[in-house]
């Protein structure tokens, strides 16, 4: 009986499933914290990297523009980035926590770099049954700027100072206007080149030989489409790039046809915001390797600086009164002038216009801006009557007549002194003022062009930042110190 008993109790087994239970549901909620509460965190650690690395390119864009351009808070912009890419996440939860320029609503630098850091308390659903109910996400972002150091251009070269025109870009208001000269004159930057780069030929060597590829047609084709991919500076600096030789009118109407938005490949067109390659007059070379300055030959190769961006908005021929404006202009009426008889009755019935005389018989260009030195005279062989001038405000019995400074006109007023047909003759200087059109005052030439633009102040493009000026297009980059991925220059 004794040895069945234990027998039983052997094979008895009641309570095994209840602890397989147990075991399993253990694995269970191990599971579920792992799908769901370690997911969880995984994913809000991804949307805060997101968040992260908006925060850091919005408050470096802010830092890469003049206070008197935008005195944004470099601050508010990455926390509204990283809210907006945060579901949940509030102002604060974090802020800017490297600043060694101290970018703000008054600082800013032409390049450096900025770094922010967000945390955010991620709730935690099963992971509560081991002891913890949250867990802090906190990830952190660099972004530098600075002058942009590649880009889709065109080749068309623009001088770096103000040898061109009258701006100094970027050292002008946002919305100025900008004009821009290119003839093949003296004195005219690019000479028989016309300022025209050969993109194909982009950072060679000073002493490369420079060929003819990349002529007119793809020319024309990167004015309208822009160079096909990122052109780069190299560092450190200048970039040489080739000239091309032959004006092509072609080339000019392309640009116009880009300003105007047709022509193109793309749609919709690229429009008329170009990327302009900025040249350094006094680093342009000759075939030979010899700095050749703006205007004192025509360059092999361009040394490229940097990048501006403006807005076309006139493109006039060289022949243009609108583009090259009128000079000034003087002369003189000679006593022959005649005058004629004066109109019959006294003073105020009649007259003659001394503008009518000056654009009709002594060669002014347009009615006179002055008119100085006037004498009403005749002359009767030897003897010389010289007659006696009055203004409207001085009238007296002695005057002759009198002389309307205002309204430029001779009406005569003694009745005693009118005499019979061409009695009278007229002397006077004669100045009409002359004034400049957009691209100044310059001398005519059919093929020369001026370029119209707008400085669009600071803009900036995702891209490289290179070490060299600045020409206003900014470029910013998200990068790491730690892999030294950060661009030179922007380290305090």
């Amino acid at each position: 009986m004794r040895r069945q008993g234990l027998f039983r109790l052997h094979h008895e087994e009641d309570g095994v499933t209840a602890v397989i239970i147990a075991l399993c549901l253990i694995s269970l909620f191990g599971m579920l914290v792992l799908v769901v509460d370690v997911g969880g965190l995984l994913w809000k650690r991804r949307e805060m990297v997101s968040g992260a690395d908006a925060a850091a390119l919005a408050a470096a864009k802010t830092c890469s523009v003049p206070v008197a351009n935008d005195p944004t808070d470099p601050e508010v912009q990455a926390d509204t980035a990283a809210m907006a890419n945060v579901g949940g996440l509030v102002g604060g939860d974090g802020t800017i926590v490297d600043n060694p320029w101290n970018c703000g609503v008054s600082s800013r630098v032409p390049r450096g770099y900025i770094t922010v850091q967000y945390s955010y308390p991620q709730k935690l659903f099963f992971a509560g049954i081991f002891g913890a109910s949250s867990r802090t996400v906190t990830t952190a972002a660099t972004a530098a700027w600075g002058p942009l150091a590649g880009g889709n251009a065109v080749p068309i070269v623009l001088e770096s100072s103000q040898f061109q025109g009258s701006c100094d870009v970027p050292n002008l208001a946002k919305g100025e206007e900008c004009t821009f000269w290119y003839n093949n004159g003296n004195a005219a930057i690019g000479d028989a080149n016309w300022g025209f780069l050969n993109l194909d030929q982009w950072d060679v060597a000073v002493s490369a030989n420079c060929s003819s590829g990349g002529g007119s047609a793809s020319r024309g084709d990167y004015i309208l489409n822009n160079y096909g991919s990122a052109l780069p500076l190299a560092e450190p600096g200048p970039t040489y790039v080739c000239s091309m030789t032959g004006h092509a009118t072609d080339n000019w109407q392309d640009l116009n046809d880009r300003m105007n938005g047709t022509g193109c490949d793309a749609t919709p067109c690229p429009g008329p915001v170009i990327l302009m390659p900025v040249n350094d007059c006094d680093q342009q070379v000759d075939k030979n390797g010899g700095v050749v300055p703006c205007g004192s030959g025509t360059p092999d190769k361009f040394a490229i600086i940097g990048f501006t961006t403006l807005e076309l908005s006139k493109i006039y021929k060289g022949d243009d009164p609108l583009a090259i404006g009128v000079p000034d202009a003087s002369g003189s009426c000679p006593n022959n002038a005649t005058l004629g008889t004066a109109s019959a009755g006294l003073y105020g019935f009649g007259g003659w216009s001394v503008d009518a005389i000056a654009t009709s018989t002594c060669g002014a260009p347009s009615a006179p801006t002055s008119i100085s030195n006037l004498v009403v005279s005749k002359k009767q062989g030897n003897t010389v009557t010289t007659y006696v001038q009055c203004t409207p405000t001085t009238i007296t019995n002695a005057c002759d007549y009198v002389y309307n400074s205002t309204a430029r006109t001779i009406d005569w007023y003694n009745p005693a002194t009118r005499t019979g047909a061409n009695a009278y003759e007229v002397a006077f200087n004669w100045t009409v003022a002359g004034h400049e059109g957009a691209c100044g005052v310059r001398s005519s030439d059919p093929n020369a062009i001026c370029l119209v633009t707008t400085w669009l102040g600071y803009t900036d493009q995702n891209g490289e930042v290179g070490t060299g000026p600045d020409f206003g297009t900014q470029g910013h980059v998200l990068c790491d110190f730690t892999y030294n991925s950060c661009p030179a220059g922007v380290k305090p």
